[in-house]
């Protein structure tokens, strides 16, 4: 498998394609899209998570409970 690896960029961008090219031309990610977030820790990336779902509007596959910050 090849994957695509790129430093840190801002979830705003990674979710705006036009917004990536334009901030970000020389990534790598401009062609192919973003398809895994990374989060420093688990804090982070339940609020990354719930933001995201809360979003799009979709149904998240997993814990189904939410944490209380």
């Amino acid at each position: 498998m090849d994957f695509i690896v790129d430093g840190d960029i801002q979830v705003s961008f990674v979710f705006d394609p036009e917004a990536l090219k334009e901030n970000y031309p020389f990534s790598p990610l401009v062609e192919k899209g973003a398809n895994v977030l990374i989060f420093p820790n688990l804090a982070a990336a339940n609020i990354g998570y719930q933001l995201v779902q809360d979003i799009s509007g979709t149904e998240s596959v997993g814990q189904k409970h939410r944490q209380q910050y």
